[in-house]
């Protein structure tokens, strides 16, 4: 009997830090420039296919928060925050994207791309996003966080639609790891 407590003890421990490791990956991968995806290979890497359903939805959640931080926290509040960073030009983008339509924030947005790559981009924004979402080195531009978070700030991105995205962009790793094992990380 004492046998059977102790390891339903252990069993709940180790439950608890990897709820707690889940979290922190969350939170971590909603930042800019922080390279929480690194936390989520690691998990993927030391535990293996049983937590790669909650290290993909782990993955979905901080993503998701850090586009619904771009999309839905007022800009007066984060013009306030920019400015505080010297970036008061990205802070009049958002004050004058504010009295934008959204037609009018996607026209804005094709124009300040090349002339070539501008309507293509924005036209095909959501593929681009899980494209960009999947480089190697995004972290240079912010990572998932930071590009997640752009999008939401551009509110050129619909929620639904961009909560699909992510779904489908940060699944090729995890149904990896899910059906072949941590070891298909080693290669």
């Amino acid at each position: 009997f004492l046998e059977a407590r102790g390891s339903s003890e252990v069993l709940v421990g180790l439950t608890g830090l990897l709820v707690l490791s889940l979290i922190i990956y969350t939170v971590l991968l909603s930042i800019p420039f922080v390279p929480g995806v690194e936390i989520g290979l690691f998990l993927l890497m030391s535990l293996g296919a049983p937590v790669a359903p909650y290290v993909y939805l782990a993955t979905i959640a901080g993503l998701a928060l850090s586009f619904c931080l771009g999309r839905y926290v007022p800009t007066p509040f984060l013009c306030r925050l920019l400015a505080g960073l010297g970036l008061r030009r990205a802070c009049d983008f958002l004050e004058r994207a504010e009295t934008m339509s959204q037609k009018e924030r996607v026209t804005q947005f094709s124009s300040a791309l090349p002339g070539w790559l501008g309507p293509r981009i924005i036209r095909f924004r959501y593929l681009a996003l899980a494209v960009a979402l999947n480089i190697p080195g995004n972290s240079v531009v912010g990572g998932g966080g930071g590009l997640v978070l752009a999008a939401g700030l551009s509110r050129i991105f619909s929620p639904a639609a961009t909560l699909l995205t992510l779904s489908i962009a940060v699944s090729p790793v995890a149904l990896a790891v899910y059906f072949f094992g941590s070891g298909v990380l080693n290669q």
